[in-house]
Order: C-alpha cells, then sequence, then structure tokens
C-alpha cells in the first residue's frame, strides 16, 4: 500500500514496477474488504480493476437463495455489452441455468455479449442445450478457448451438426466435459477434429466421433453393451508415445461380473494403460470374487503402474474387509510386476524405495494422475 501510494505521487505507470499478472494475483488472493480497497487505492489501478474483477464469471438465473435474478442477470450483460472491454477481459465464464426452476433467458442479450468476449479461455453452458441453442453457439468462435464443458439435448439431426460445427471450430480446445442426453449419436455421421485434445471428461457417446491422437487422460460412464467400442475408440484417440490414464465410472446393478466384463474388454484393446481406475456409481460391498477377476485381468496390461478400485461417492474404508483387501493387494503385486501403486477402497499404497508404504489417497491419485479429473474446471 505504500509502495502504491509513492508510486501515485511520482505520477509513475503501475504496470511498470509491478507486473500485471502479480497485481492480479494480489488482488484475486486478498479477502473481500481487502480486494475493495486495493481496487479503490489509486486511479494508477483504473485500467487493471475490471480485468481483474471480470476475468472469471459465473452467470446464474437463481440467487443464492433460489430467487429468479433475471434483471440482475440483464443488467449485467447490457453492461458488458455496452462496455466491450469488459467483456474483452473475460478468460473464463460459467452459465448456470439451474433447470427446472430457472426464469426465462434472454439469449439476443446473452449471445450478444458473449460474442465480445474475444480472449475466452474456459466455457461452461450448464444449461440442455437444444438446437436452437447450439445452432446459436455454433456462430460463435474463441481462437483462445482451451476448456470446455457443455450438456446437449440431441432431439435431431440439425443439433448434432451444430454441436460439431462448434467443436470443430475449436481446434484449441486442450480440455473437454461433455454430456449428451437422448441421443445415441451427438455428433451426427462425420469425424470432429479436435487435434489439441489431452483430456476427456463425459459420455462414451462421443468418443466414436473424435477425431484426435493426442489424448492423454479420460473419464468416462461405461455400460456392458459398449465397452469394448469404448476401449477401441479411447486407444485410438490416445497419444501413442504417451501414459495413458483412464478412470471408468460403472453401475454394478447394470453389469454381470462388471469388474471382469470391464477388465477383460479393456486389456484386449487397450493394454498399454499405465494408471487405471474404476469407479463404482453406488457403494455396494464388492465380493471376494470380484478382487479375484481383477487379479486374473492385471498381467494382461502390459504397462500398469497404478490400479485403483474405488468409488465415485465417499469412500467405504474397506472394499470387502481389511483382510481381504491385504490379500488382494499381495496377490495383485505378486500377479502384475509393473505395478508401483495400489487402492482398494480409501487405502492406498505406493512402492517406494523397492517397499510398499501405505499412503494418502490424494497424494496416490496425484501419483497415478487422477487427480486431474478433480481439479476445478476453470482453474
Amino acid at each position: 500500500m505504500v509502495l502504491t501510494r509513492r508510486a501515485h505521487r511520482a505520477r509513475m505507470v503501475i504496470t511498470l514496477w509491478l507486473p500485471n499478472e502479480v497485481l492480479t494475483g494480489i488482488i484475486r488472493c486478498a479477502n473481500k474488504p481487502d480486494q475493495a480497497t486495493l481496487c479503490r487505492v489509486s486511479k494508477l489501478f483504473h485500467g487493471l480493476v475490471l480485468p481483474i474483477i471480470n476475468r472469471a464469471i459465473s452467470l446464474e438465473c437463481l440467487d443464492k437463495k433460489g430467487r429468479p435474478c433475471e434483471r440482475t442477470l440483464n443488467s449485467f450483460l447490457q453492461s458488458l455489452i455496452r462496455n466491450p472491454e469488459r467483456a474483452e477481459a473475460v478468460r473464463s465464464l460459467t452459465f448456470l441455468r439451474q433447470w427446472p426452476f430457472a426464469p426465462p433467458v434472454d439469449y439476443d442479450l446473452l449471445f450478444e455479449a458473449m460474442e465480445l468476449m474475444r480472449n475466452l479461455e474456459f466455457l461452461s453452458f450448464d444449461d440442455i442445450l437444444n438446437s436452437e441453442i447450439i445452432t446459436r453457439l455454433a456462430c460463435l468462435t474463441w481462437p483462445n478457448l482451451s476448456w470446455c464443458r457443455i450438456e446437449v439435448m440431441c432431439t435431431d439431426g440439425s443439433t448434432a451438426t451444430g454441436f460439431a460445427k462448434f467443436l470443430s471450430q475449436h481446434p484449441s480446445i486442450v480440455r473437454v466435459f461433455l454430456s449428451a442426453v437422448g441421443a445415441p449419436d451427438p455428433l451426427g455421421p462425420g469425424p470432429t477434429f479436435l487435434p489439441n485434445l489431452r483430456h476427456y471428461n463425459g459420455d462414451p457417446l462421443f468418443l466414436d466421433k473424435l477425431s484426435t491422437r493426442s489424448l492423454e487422460t479420460a473419464r468416462v460412464y461405461v455400460d456392458e453393451l459398449r465397452i469394448e467400442c469404448d476401449a477401441r475408440a479411447l486407444q485410438a484417440a490416445s497419444n501413442p508415445n504417451l501414459p495413458f490414464v483412464l478412470s471408468l465410472e460403472y453401475a454394478a446393478l447394470e453389469l454381470d461380473n462388471p469388474i471382469q466384463t470391464i477388465l477383460r474388454a479393456l486389456s484386449a484393446e487397450f493394454p498399454r494403460i499405465r494408471s487405471l481406475q474404476l469407479r463404482e456409481i453406488e457403494t455396494n460391498p464388492l465380493d471376494i470374487t470380484a478382487l479375484q477377476h481383477v487379479t486374473a485381468q492385471l498381467p494382461h496390461f502390459t504397462q500398469i503402474a497404478y490400479f485403483s478400485l474405488t468409488y465415485a461417492t465417499p469412500r467405504p474404508k474397506f472394499v470387502v474387509d481389511a483382510q481381504s483387501d491385504d490379500a488382494a493387494f499381495q496377490t495383485w503385486v505378486a500377479a502384475s510386476p509393473t505395478l508401483i501403486g495400489c487402492c482398494i477402497g480409501n487405502v492406498a499404497r505406493r512402492k517406494l524405495g523397492g517397499e510398499w508404504e501405505q499412503v494418502s489417497v490424494d497424494d496416490f491419485d496425484a501419483q497415478a494422475g487422477f487427480s486431474v479429473f478433480e481439479l476445478p474446471l476453470d482453474d
């Protein structure tokens, strides 16, 4: 603060002695009262205040008490349209429709403001996109877009075509979360080129149509009818020169012998996975037979280093019981000499200096590469 006052008295340009990004970091890390003080302290901040405030925007149709706030939303969008430099400062945009209680949205106003956000890097459109909305979205292009989260409702061919067009005209996308509602073919008949895609999260329906060879990590929901097809699609999209991290979610009630079915298909179609995580949607206890299926299938993975058998919801302490879990760990290590880390439930072990030690699940996930799926989408 003292330096700022001195700079003001000396009529110094603040960015000459304190880099813009450093200022941004200082203000963003400060608590709310200090942020306000920092933003008001000097006119020298004038050119930095709005970019800092508008760098990440979250637009919601309901306030924190669940009441419609379309007037506030529309007023903010109008302010961006009147001041294009504010829109150009936006790097991250989250639009949350909050179905089914949300009020009507003025999409004309929304898309006019979005068109001005020329430097957008992250987009999360949490609204079920029908053909009309996806067609309008496909008319927008952001050269720097790298992260994208979208849910699309494919009711007809035009929706799929528009969605494929939107993705194809953003080859800069590195990370994507895609979800489809009510459609077996959400991207239409042709391939959708995403040459720089490295991280995929979402429905496996998109995998067949995404044309890429750069994928490094993926988290998908699988079912028994598509597992072999999904495994082939993942293998085809992966970067053959880099280790692959795969997290699969499944519902045990929908499959017969789900562990065996999934591992058998993966080992046949995609044996070079380095880190593999199986996450059950429910928290049903697994029986010893399921652990034995893992033992039988692990040797077929030629490069596997980390294996995790856990749950999508908060983890029970043991998958079966402490004794069975420990016995399973011993047999897995013996069956697959390439393993250097295992996790069962919320008990993780890792090979350190030739010895096996128990580690936290968070540390295990970080080493295995699974923590990439838990990163904030707009980080």
